[in-house]
């Protein structure tokens, strides 16, 4: 087992004692992202001084996790979540002869958002949130080859959505909107470009006991 995993699994696991410690709200976390870079320059500029701009594309991704919801008064609460995340991009460059070039790159990361949620009123029950996102890289491909080598093994960026709950008898359900805005090059020693950033939207469904 790798020191990111192990990482990742005491923080994890440090979550869930805290919660049943504190006998605050758990949620088992799961859900789909789109993620596309932003990467800087996004033109290529070939021997005769052409220039070739980079088609950015999404990729899907999935999300599973877990996290505690700490309440800080009737309307607002913080959230620590503890997520195998899913990101990356497919970027695409018309580059002559060739009909194109392309790379198709997979991170995977361990993340951690610390989120603030509000809401605004007791019905209906929708609420926004907005924080931050600490992530360890666990791995990271190009065309199906590591390339870690070239990548930093931490990621941080912003976090801002929101979502609407439906109460049950003893538990409740979540569905939320995230965007995650990356605001770290995760390059390192890299030829292609001077600055890879991430940005993912994440559809999230979570289930909360207590």
């Amino acid at each position: 087992m790798g020191v990111k995993m192990k990482k990742f699994l005491f923080i994890l696991l440090s979550l869930i004692v805290v919660s049943q410690l504190s006998a605050q709200d758990f949620k088992f976390i799961q859900g789909i992202s789109l993620s596309r870079y932003a990467i800087e320059p996004d033109v290529f500029v070939d021997a005769l001084g052409d220039e070739y701009r980079y088609d950015i594309n999404n990729v899907k991704g999935f999300i599973i996790g877990t996290g505690i919801e700490l309440a800080l008064a009737s309307n607002i609460s913080t959230e620590i979540d503890a997520l195998f995340y899913q990101k990356g991009s497919i970027i695409v460059l018309p580059l002559p002869p060739a009909p194109y070039l392309e790379w198709n790159y997979t991170l995977t990361v361990f993340s951690f958002p610390v989120l603030l949620k509000i809401r605004p009123l007791d019905e209906p029950p929708v609420y926004i949130l907005c924080g931050g996102e600490f992530s360890f890289v666990a791995s990271h491909k190009s065309n199906d080859k590591y390339i870690t080598d070239v990548t930093k093994d931490i990621d941080y960026g912003v976090v801002a959505g929101g979502g609407f709950e439906i109460k049950m008898k003893n538990n409740s359900l979540f569905f939320e909107i995230r965007y995650h805005l990356g605001l770290k090059n995760i390059t390192k020693n890299w030829t292609l470009h001077d600055s890879v950033k991430t940005n993912s939207i994440a559809f999230i469904i979570a289930f909360k006991v207590g």
